[in-house]
């Protein structure tokens, strides 16, 4: 489902933000990611913050 305008505009807002205040080992991830977090435990963010160490990529297959 899309974002309205000013969903949009607060989520730039808050990337902007967040890249002048975090070092390189974290990581920022937008467009309602997907998260997998267990069996029946999905999530969908506008944004999400990371440490790049704790990453996994799961593959569709």
């Amino acid at each position: 489902m899309g974002g309205t305008y000013i969903q949009s505009r607060i989520v730039s807002r808050l990337l902007r933000f967040l890249w002048r205040c975090l070092d390189d080992s974290f990581e920022v991830l937008t467009s309602e990611i997907g998260l997998y977090m267990g069996v029946g435990h999905n999530r969908a963010c506008d944004i999400a913050l990371f440490e790049k160490v704790q990453l996994v990529e799961i593959s569709e297959t």
